[in-house]
This record gives C-alpha cells, structure tokens and sequence, in this order.
C-alpha cells in the first residue's frame, strides 16, 4: 500500500466517523425531542411563577378554573390555544394525552396543585411521553448521580487500601 492509498484510507474512516455521528445526533435529536404541544403548553405558561399559579391558571382557562379544571375545558382551551400552524385533530390527540398523565387521581377534574406539579413534571421533562427522555431524566436524576458517586469513591478507597 503506498502513502497516497493510506492517507486516502484514514481520510474517508475520518469523513465516514464525522458522517455516522452526525447521522446518529440527528436519529437520537429526533427521538428525544419533546412533542410539539409540551413545548406550547411550556411556553404557555412560562409566567407561572412570576404571576402566580392561580392567576395564569384563571386567565387561560377561565374564571371557574380556579378552583379545579375540568377535563373538557383544558382539553378545548389547550386545543384552540397551542394549535398555531397544526392540524387541529392532532394537537387534540396530544392535548389527551397531556390530561391523562395530568389527572392523576382520574376524577376528571384537575386541581391547582396537581397541574402545578405537572407542569414542572412537563419542563423538566419527567412527564415526557419519550421513554429514551425518561431514561435519561433518571440517568441524570440527582439521586442516580448521588449513587454514581458513592459507588465510585468506594471502588477507590476499596483499592488504595493494602492487604
């Protein structure tokens, strides 16, 4: 094999390991995005602890909202307020499944704590229909992290000490 045939070989291993990552970012990109409508209703309610739960509650979905939201309310509300340039029947398919991770107790009616607690369930990304999201949610969880560490400064302490 000559030079010229060598560097020509390590090149194209080089283009095809930069293609294949590149590849493989985009894959796990797609896979572990949030859906459209959980970004929507994010943003919906970006201003929760500036203006107070209670208050964005009753402003978005009305004034007898407040005291619990009723299962066809969010649903109607969320549909006509996070289907900006989608098909409506598709965003009322994910606004579904947004209420049934939402009311947890399924009495059809969702408190101010419950939605609250789904909320930042949603933003950070706990309540993701993603399981590869789940995963990683977990993967990075401060309790995973805590027993990562633990486990590591054992296996060290474990092999400093002589026998």
């Amino acid at each position: 094999m000559s030079q010229a045939d060598a560097t020509t070989a390590v090149v194209a291993v080089f283009f095809a390991i930069i293609l294949f990552t590149i590849l493989i970012r985009l894959i796990m990109g797609r896979i572990v995005r949030a859906p459209l409508v959980e970004k929507r209703f994010v943003q919906a309610f970006s201003n929760l602890e500036t203006l107070g739960a209670a208050n964005v509650v009753e402003s978005f979905f009305g004034a007898e909202s407040r005291f619990g939201i009723k299962r066809e309310v969010f649903i109607a509300r969320c549909t006509e307020r996070l289907s900006e340039g989608s098909t409506a029947t598709q965003v009322k398919h994910d606004v579904e499944r947004l209420w049934d991770k939402l009311d947890e107790d399924g009495d059809g009616l969702c408190s101010l704590v419950e939605f609250v607690n789904f909320f930042y369930g949603v933003r950070s990304g706990k309540h993701s229909p993603s399981k590869l999201m789940a995963v990683m949610h977990w993967w990075f969880s401060l309790q995973t992290l805590t027993l990562k560490v633990v486990i590591i400064s054992h296996f060290q302490l474990n092999s400093s000490i002589r026998r």
